[in-house]
C-alpha cells in the first residue's frame, strides 16, 4: 500500500522468488514479474470483493536502486565474480 514513506506501506501479499542457477541479472526481473503476477491478480480480486487485509511491516524507510555500472563492475572485479 502507498503511504507517505518510502517502502513503508502495508503489505498485501508476498512470495519468495526462486531463481534457477542459469538465471542472470538479465532474467531476474522476468522471474520476479512471473512470481508477482498471480499475487497482483489476487490483490485485484480481493480488492473488488472487499477482502484486502493489509499487513503492517516495521522496517526502516529506505530507497533501493540497482547498482550503477561502475558499482557493478567494481564489485565484480574486486570480489572475483569474473
Amino acid at each position: 500500500m502507498v503511504d507517505q514513506g518510502v517502502d513503508t506501506g502495508a503489505v498485501l501479499y508476498q512470495a519468495q522468488v526462486a531463481f534457477a542457477p542459469e538465471d542472470t541479472i538479465s532474467t531476474y526481473q522476468h522471474v520476479q514479474a512471473a512470481t508477482a503476477l498471480p499475487l497482483f491478480a489476487r490483490a485485484l480480486e480481493d480488492a473488488i470483493a472487499g477482502r484486502l487485509r493489509p499487513r503492517r511491516v516495521s522496517l526502516p524507510s529506505q530507497l533501493w536502486f540497482p547498482p550503477t555500472l561502475w558499482a557493478y563492475l567494481t564489485t565484480g572485479l574486486t570480489r572475483g565474480v569474473w
